[in-house]
């Protein structure tokens, strides 16, 4: 998947307006992976197009 944006934030709310059906997913809790850097709760993270992303949905419970 391909998004315009230069932030984190901007990013995942890119996401939810291209890509509707991934909405319930990040508003559940991701942790956004940045070139193998994971970065739970920052929306201010810089990305690029040279950066490999992943998402990650948050673990939950004991």
């Amino acid at each position: 998947m391909e998004v315009t944006a230069s932030t984190t934030g901007q990013m995942l709310t890119a996401l939810r307006s291209e890509y509707p059906g991934l909405g319930p997913v990040i508003d559940a809790g991701v942790s956004v992976a940045i070139d193998g850097r994971i970065y739970a709760t920052s929306l201010t993270q810089t990305v690029g197009p040279e950066n490999e992303i992943y998402l990650m949905q948050r673990l939950k419970g004991g």
